[in-house]
């Protein structure tokens, strides 16, 4: 991913996914390098909001843990996802750290070994369920 072509390819991929969904977010929320690699090249084409989840016990000059917008909807971008702590650790953060009525309406994993886009009802099905829904 650190090399251009790939993140063409990744970008190409996630820009696809998103095409029919563009309507249903404000904001895309990343955490990690990973998430900064996509997300906000992801947010300024798509002309969305960045909501950046820090994580935890990392070293920062910001005072805030969440920076972003305070209220609407919004996706998580991120890699990929093996315990699921990584979104459980977003979703949570922006609820109880910037606005308890956000809402994660989708979550998109883009690494090659598991790319999908998780929305709406298949959220509720989920291992983080629990602090999406």
């Amino acid at each position: 991913m650190l090399d251009p072509a790939s993140r063409a390819g990744i970008l190409g991929w996630v820009m696809h996914h998103l095409k029919e969904h563009i309507d249903e977010f404000d904001a895309i929320a990343v955490s990690g390098c990973s998430g900064l690699l996509v997300g906000p090249c992801v947010a300024d084409l798509l002309q969305k909001n960045i909501i950046l989840v820090r994580k935890e016990g990392g070293r920062t000059h910001s005072e805030e843990y969440v920076e972003g917008p305070k209220d609407g909807r919004y996706i998580v971008i991120d890699d990929l996802t093996c315990s699921g702590e990584t979104i459980r650790h977003i979703t949570s953060s922006i609820k109880t750290e910037l606005c308890e009525h956000s809402q994660c309406v989708g979550v998109v994993l883009y690494h090659a070994s598991e790319r999908r886009g998780i929305w709406g009802k298949d959220l509720k099905k989920t291992a983080w369920k629990d602090v999406i829904v």
